[in-house]
């Protein structure tokens, strides 16, 4: 059974996407006349100035480090969204620049057999406002599956990325458009 249950995760576990998310449900849920998306999540079109964190546990800076992923992030940003500016987080980003929101990304993998050499974990993609009146609005936040075995796990996680950069455009382009339609 345990077998089983182990390729069934590995057949699977990188094709669907299953975990948490809290983005913009594209509904057309209206509160006194306004979009609850663009009540929630206006902030993801307005922030200019983000800082980006890397975070991974042991086995998975084994893959990739904290900097690989916050550089192929910002690599696959350039392709969807240009008005961000990426900033490392810093004691000293909050005396020279004024960040709108913080971005983090944290890879937890864990090896379910040193024998099957086979890896499985979490991706996790959080984004949240820093300023003061949003603070009481939901925080951005996708994470997902990653299963595979040593040599698929790099790619993985890239495409994951990938995904997290396309899902991020298209809630940013969501809320642009929403807030076009509520200005008119």
């Amino acid at each position: 059974m345990k077998k089983f249950l182990f390729i069934f995760l590995l057949s699977f576990g990188n094709f669907v996407y299953a975990g948490i998310v809290e983005r913009p449900t594209f509904g057309e849920h209206v509160e006194n006349g306004e979009s609850l998306d663009l009540l929630f999540y206006s902030w993801i079109h307005t922030s200019k100035d983000v800082a980006i964190i890397g975070v991974t546990n042991k086995i998975a800076s084994e893959f990739m480090s904290e900097e690989d992923i916050t550089r192929y992030f910002k690599l696959k940003m350039r392709n969807f969204l240009k008005d961000y500016k990426f900033h490392k987080k810093t004691s000293q980003n909050e005396n020279s620049i004024q960040i709108q929101s913080i971005i983090s990304i944290e890879l937890n993998l864990w090896e379910y057999s040193s024998k099957l050499e086979i890896i499985y974990g979490l991706l996790s993609f959080k984004m949240r406002s820093t300023q003061i009146e949003p603070c009481n609005k939901p925080i951005y936040e996708i994470t997902v599956p990653i299963t595979g075995s040593k040599g698929q796990i790099k790619s993985f996680v890239k495409d994951s990325l990938g995904s997290f950069v396309e899902w991020l455009a298209e809630d940013y382009y969501y809320i642009e458009d929403l807030k076009k339609k509520s200005n008119k």
